[in-house]
């Protein structure tokens, strides 16, 4: 018997571990793994991370948590898991497409955030497992706080009487709009969004829900609808560039600990403590037209 399991152990470390370990050996010796997020994640991300690393971050009770810097979080986490979280390096980007551009084009290895399946070119990206699956997403109806036409809202009929503001680069939130048939505007930052409703010159705005019914970007405050939504079908997925050598490593990690993460139900609790899911919406009003 003892002879038997020497022999296994053997063939397991032969035949298994020894290939990981030099599938690996590669990867040591090059580039960090560098994750482009936006310029307001980049900031928190730096502040939580001054004194501890990435994976290690509590998202329960944090300041400034929303489903950005979550999937951040849950993307450093995952890659520990994988055995490669030592090896993460987070670079500012102006934006999702900027970051989806630079990914492709191989000058980072992937987005901080999760892409709509419809966005990824399949022959540019590893795809993950789905991280928000398909009627996951969605998103609040968002407006001034002294607009009480605005907060009566409860119809799509009432809602189609206001003018919005979105970009036209967010092509399912613009999708939606122009299905509803409501009058738009497009911008190219989320800044912009925000100041457009607080100057009056759109009536609302679609944005992820967060913890408090009040969303706030530098200074601007803008508050939720209640009691209304706006529901994507579409699932969302993390991705890894294939133009960066060692792309695949970086992938079967992220794969391996996005799995335990899923078992675990860290991924769902994780939004939930952002306020991204929230059980009280499920008798909301839907208003987006499929």
């Amino acid at each position: 018997m003892k002879i038997i399991f020497e022999n296994f152990s053997k063939l397991v470390l032969k035949y298994l571990l020894f290939p990981l370990v030099i599938m690996y050996l590669p990867f040591l010796h090059s580039k960090d793994i560098e994750i482009g997020t936006n310029h307001k994640t980049y900031t928190f991300f730096q502040k939580w991370t001054k004194n501890q690393s990435c994976s290690d971050i509590s998202i329960s009770g944090k300041k400034g948590v929303n489903r950005n810097t979550v999937e951040l979080i849950l993307l450093c986490k995952a890659l520990k898991i994988g055995g490669l979280n030592e090896r993460i390096k987070v670079v500012e980007t102006p934006n999702y497409t900027r970051s989806l551009f630079l990914a492709k084009a191989g000058s980072i290895t992937m987005p901080s955030e999760t892409v709509w399946i419809t966005d990824i070119d399949k022959s540019s990206f590893y795809v993950s497992d789905p991280v928000v699956r398909k009627g996951e997403y969605e998103v609040g109806v968002y407006t001034r706080k002294d607009r009480l036409d605005m907060h009566k809202i409860r119809s799509l009929d009432e809602l189609k009487k206001f003018s919005a503001v979105s970009s036209i680069l967010w092509i399912h939130d613009w999708a939606a709009l122009t299905k509803i048939g409501v009058e738009k505007h497009s911008v190219y930052n989320l800044l912009s969004m925000y100041k457009m409703v607080d100057k009056g010159r759109a009536d609302f705005t679609l944005q992820d829900f967060q913890l408090n019914n009040i969303i706030t970007l530098d200074g601007v405050s803008l508050f939720q609808i209640s009691n209304i939504k706006f529901v994507f079908a579409e699932s969302r997925h993390f991705v890894v560039s294939k133009a960066q050598p060692h792309s695949k490593i970086v992938f079967l990690a992220l794969q391996q600990g996005l799995k335990k993460l899923r078992k675990q139900g860290s991924i769902t609790k994780a939004y939930v403590e952002s306020g991204f899911f929230n059980v009280k919406r499920d008798t909301w009003k839907n208003l987006n037209v499929n």
